[in-house]
């Protein structure tokens, strides 16, 4: 199989990803209408810890040359749970706009947990922390989920 600097398409994929991020940052007012810190503080800071570390690990695959592909990819078991994993998560993001987050995130999680528990104790453990991360969000952190879609 062909050898490439797989690292160096990562590193360069994310530095990508985190350059849109920076730029969009500066979109946000750094500080609030009272003086204190306003919503671009923590995006400008995060984005660009996030484009210094792709830099960095660009830097550090270029220092550490090429590997095949066959030894970077997934295969057999470790495939099938990366494809489950990002089957799940789009299919919470579209069950997400259609019911709301409590329906959605415990599909999300029975997805993830019904091949190491039985089904009910999956459900359970799925419906209990979808759950306790709603009341969460609504109560500690005053952030609105949609819980339930309002249909009509």
């Amino acid at each position: 199989m062909k050898k490439v600097n797989s690292d160096l398409v990562t590193a360069l994929f994310s530095t990508m990803i985190a350059l849109v991020f920076f730029v969009q940052s500066f979109t946000y007012s750094y500080t609030g209408p009272t003086g204190n810190l306003g919503p671009g503080f923590f995006s400008i800071w995060l984005s660009g810890i996030f484009l210094f570390l792709s830099l960095l690990y660009a830097v550090q695959s270029l220092l550490r040359g090429k590997s095949s592909v066959d030894a970077v990819l997934p295969k057999g078991v470790a495939l099938k749970n990366f494809l489950l994993c990002i089957a799940s998560m789009v299919i919470f993001a579209v069950l997400f706009y259609f019911v709301g987050f409590i329906a959605a995130g415990t599909v999300f999680l029975f997805i993830l947990l019904y091949r190491a528990y039985k089904w009910y104790i999956s459900l359970g453990i799925s419906l209990v922390t979808t759950l306790i991360v709603f009341w969460l969000f609504g109560s500690i952190l005053h952030v609105a989920l949609p819980g339930f879609q309002q249909w009509g």
